[in-house]
């Protein structure tokens, strides 16, 4: 009885190890291909990433998961990690440059803003402090009695750059874009050789040991449905880029057709 109970403890036990290595895989995969630590977070700026060095580090991992039947569990987490790095790096980017423009251009448009707000005030009659900000927003009064105007949202920010600032903004958000993209890439690629090498490593193996189709044909099955998972998590990825740089790009749309035809 006493071996039998312990019996039963040790499968635990053997289960409990099996999913612990399953989430260390997991990780070294997703660190592998995203090229970066989770717990530091993403980089500011991606990385380039090298195809020869993804392949050769991610291979041995996706075999593993394979050989386990989960490589399917790293693939949706890789993808949803991706997509948020997505939406980060625009949403970061765009802030960064904007936030540059302005410092660039802020001496004359607050001096501006200023004069129009003292004028204003003077003409109803009113402290400086209490009149409206040029663009309409009303000013907010902090600890100290400063006057500070409340930021403007990010697509407000974007209508009132010059057609050449836009398209510099915009060029500043592409650029890493296409990095994270070309990664995303790079990463399918070495997905897909590991799972041929897989294939033919099985085959081969069936022949020399006589062959067992059922098993052959159920490890195929699987590899096929982790190379299409793999294709559309890429897809997945660049159709949120696209969706997020479209969006952008409609802030445009107004004074565009305000233009005469060519």
């Amino acid at each position: 009885m006493r071996g039998i109970t312990a019996l039963g403890h040790l499968g635990r036990g053997l289960a409990e190890t099996k999913a612990l290595i399953q989430d260390m895989m997991n990780k070294d995969l997703l660190q592998v291909a995203l090229g970066y630590e989770l717990e530091h977070g993403a980089p500011l700026m991606p990385v380039e990433a090298l195809a020869s060095e993804l392949d050769l580090r991610l291979s041995p991992l996706a075999l593993g998961l394979l050989r386990l039947r989960v490589l399917h569990d790293a693939l949706r987490a890789l993808q949803d990690q991706l997509k948020k790095d997505v939406r980060a790096l625009i949403k970061r980017r765009l802030q960064e440059l904007l936030e540059a423009h302005g410092e660039a251009s802020r001496p004359d448009a607050a001096a501006a803003a200023a004069a129009t707000a003292t004028a204003a005030a003077a003409a109803d009659g009113l402290p400086a402090s209490d009149a409206t900000a040029a663009d309409g927003s009303e000013p907010k009064v902090v600890d100290g009695g400063e006057t500070v105007k409340p930021a403007k949202k990010i697509m407000d920010q974007l209508r009132e750059l010059s057609l050449d600032g836009f398209e510099a903004v915009m060029a500043g958000v592409v650029a890493p874009l296409m990095v994270l993209l070309r990664r995303a890439a790079a990463i399918h690629t070495a997905l897909k050789k590991a799972l041929a090498a897989s294939l033919a490593m099985s085959v081969t193996t069936s022949q020399a040991g006589g062959g067992v189709e059922e098993e052959e044909d159920a490890a195929g099955a699987y590899a096929k449905q982790v190379e299409q998972q793999s294709a559309e998590t890429l897809q997945a990825v660049c159709e949120l880029a696209h969706e997020r740089y479209a969006r952008l790009l409609k802030v445009t749309q107004r004074s565009d057709a305000a233009l005469p035809p060519p």
